[in-house]
């Protein structure tokens, strides 16, 4: 397999440990690290929750010695909340943050299925609006841009309908930007650079 370069990370092989809710917190990603896994991304973290000042929000983007590179992974329907936690990830200056080093890449969560999420506007939910895709990507990217780190963007197919017939297309917006599609349960199928 190739080397996936993501900004200056590089996925040795293309090996990728996915995003899981309650699963990729920082002892388990050194676990993955141990058996391959070269880039990793956090667990989901709420930009709404860090915008009302949930401490708890905080130990999920915790990153100790030797985990890197790592993605912090954000959700969240409101493009200023959304661009507000990355501003805040990035810099470090959300309260309880612990970087041993910064995060690589910020992820943004449009692919989560679970009915928790989707029925609060968030994750797979976004994918029947394009238009919100793209202001939220926006959003983020212009936050990043300030680090000069990139973004990544987790989708998930749905079925077309309706609502959805206008196709998600995401404007450029300036920082590098990786869309990460998946069909339905199965792995990362696709990697497409969006300039």
């Amino acid at each position: 397999m190739k080397d996936v370069i993501i900004g200056s990370a590089v996925a040795r092989n293309g090996l990728f440990l996915a995003p899981m809710a309650g699963f990729t917190d920082a002892p388990f990603r050194a676990l993955c690290r141990l058996y391959g896994a070269t880039y990793t991304v956090s667990e989901m973290i709420s930009a709404a929750a860090m915008h009302f000042g949930d401490r708890k929000t905080a130990s999920l983007a915790r990153l100790p010695d030797g985990d890197t590179p790592t993605a912090l992974q954000i959700f969240g329907h409101s493009p200023e909340f959304m661009a507000e936690a990355s501003s805040s990830l990035l810099s470090g200056d959300y309260p309880g943050c612990e970087y041993a080093q910064k995060p690589c890449a910020i992820d943004i969560n449009m692919g989560c299925p679970v009915k928790k999420i989707v029925s609060s506007g968030d994750g797979s939910a976004l994918m029947r609006s394009p238009e919100l895709c793209a202001e939220i990507t926006e959003a983020v990217c212009r936050s990043a841009d300030r680090f000069s780190i990139p973004v990544t963007v987790k989708i998930r197919r749905i079925q077309r309908d309706k609502r959805t017939r206008g196709r998600a297309r995401l404007r450029p917006c300036g920082s590098s930007c990786r869309i990460r599609p998946r069909k339905n349960q199965k792995s990362d199928v696709l990697r497409k650079r969006v300039s």
